[in-house]
């Protein structure tokens, strides 16, 4: 991305975490998550919590690590049918080793998918012999079947009730430094009373953030 497209961008994708250790999660679940992109071999999973997160983050990142491979991104609020998995998605999970003898596909707003497209799916993950691994991103992870569920590891982004000041006060200092980065004049009283306002929603926290500010 260029300068001028990346000053063009909304502010939420100019704040995006580029790193694990930039989310919300358990400093355990980020070194897990991280080994798995280190030696190219990440598991089926399945992220949930509440919207803005960071589960498409999340996924980003290990996306970006299969720039030079094969991979494939899919939202799930678009394409819900079985049609398209089965045309699809199959097509891409079953066919022969390319540049990479892991390829990866993710599927971003996963609850949304209808019943047939799920178990299409889950057929999919248990035969997916030619070594295709799928993520999958959801806010309702109840909207999601038993069976195609536990075909995924799941990783939770819900904040723990005990962690939320700690967590708030890292948050805080990284958009900071991140706003300063930026060369954006801003307020750090409102940004305090921004980020205890919308938080854990990232998302609405940098639209709040680029309304305020003029970012």
């Amino acid at each position: 991305m260029s300068e001028d497209d990346n000053q063009r961008s909304l502010l939420s994708e100019r704040l995006r975490p580029q790193c694990f250790c930039d989310l919300t999660l358990p400093p355990t679940t980020s070194v897990r998550l991280q080994h798995m992109v280190d030696k190219m071999r990440p598991m089926n999973m399945i992220f949930h919590g509440p919207p803005g997160t960071g589960k498409t983050s999340a996924a980003q990142i290990f996306l970006r690590a299969w720039e030079r491979f094969d991979r494939m991104e899919i939202n799930g609020s678009l394409q819900t049918g079985v049609d398209f998995m089965r045309e699809q998605v199959e097509g891409f999970a079953r066919t022969p080793f390319g540049t990479a003898d892991i390829r990866l596909c993710f599927i971003d707003e996963a609850d949304h998918l209808s019943a047939s497209a799920q178990a299409s799916l889950r057929v999919l993950i248990e035969k997916s012999e030619h070594g295709c691994r799928f993520i999958f991103a959801v806010n309702e992870l109840g909207k999601l079947s038993a069976p195609l569920k536990s075909r995924l590891q799941a990783v939770n982004f819900r904040i723990p009730a005990a962690n939320r000041l700690a967590v708030q006060s890292q948050l805080k200092e990284r958009l900071s430094e991140r706003l300063i980065e930026l060369g954006i004049k801003f307020d750090p009283v409102r940004l305090d009373d921004i980020v205890s306002l919308y938080f854990p929603d990232f998302r609405r926290i940098a639209n709040a953030l680029e309304f305020e500010f003029g970012a």
